[in-house]
């Protein structure tokens, strides 16, 4: 085994973190999309809910954590000097290491989320794994956000207050403005407001 590892080269240990640093720079324009909306949609969602949506920082995070590992590539050649003095597997080990870091900071990314039904409001955040619950009856009011523009009002984000003081500003996506109206109705029938 020790021969096998004093076979090592740093050349070798140079190749991969090139190709594995290449391959996450190219993932990392194209796979976050599709991977936070399949990983959300197989694990979170339910026929009960009539909106499950994810906030943009999640794809943020996950793009994130695919540059990582270039990063840690970049941090290798940088230090490359003080591996070679040493064994070439310090620095692959390394780099390694910190490319590994890559997998919890998408987990948290992917498991940044939000959803509706019929029972209440439930949102997941990015600094936490646990899903927060918050009942229709707990609502408030729901504040609707609009920007005004050459003589046209559109919608820019709807904030939520639940009683406690616990607020959420929701950007006004394509889903949330599909589901306004419903939203408002839900919110009315349980004692909250509307505040346009």
């Amino acid at each position: 085994m020790k021969n096998l590892i004093n076979k090592i080269d740093h050349d070798d240990i140079d190749k991969v973190v090139i190709v594995a640093a290449v391959l996450a720079v190219i993932m990392a324009v194209f796979i976050p999309i599709v991977m936070v909306m399949l990983f959300q949609e197989i694990f979170f969602f339910d026929r009960e809910q009539w909106l499950l949506s994810r906030p943009d920082l999640s794809y943020i995070v996950v793009i994130a954590s695919f540059l990582i590992v270039p990063l840690a590539g970049i941090t290798y050649f940088f230090t490359k000097k003080v591996w070679y003095k040493r064994h070439p597997l310090i620095g692959g080990g390394f780099v390694l290491l910190l490319m590994l870091l890559a997998f919890p900071v998408a987990y948290m990314g992917m498991m940044h989320y939000y959803y509706m039904d019929d029972e209440g409001f439930t949102y997941s955040p990015i600094a936490s794994l646990e899903e927060e619950f918050f009942p229709w009856k707990d609502a408030e009011e729901v504040i609707v956000i609009t920007s005004e523009g050459d003589s046209v009002a559109s919608y820019e984000a709807i904030e939520f207050v639940f009683s406690g003081g616990k607020r959420f500003e929701l950007e006004a996506n394509h889903e949330v403005f599909t589901y306004r109206q419903r939203i408002f109705r839900v919110i009315e029938e349980n004692g909250g407001e509307v505040v346009r």
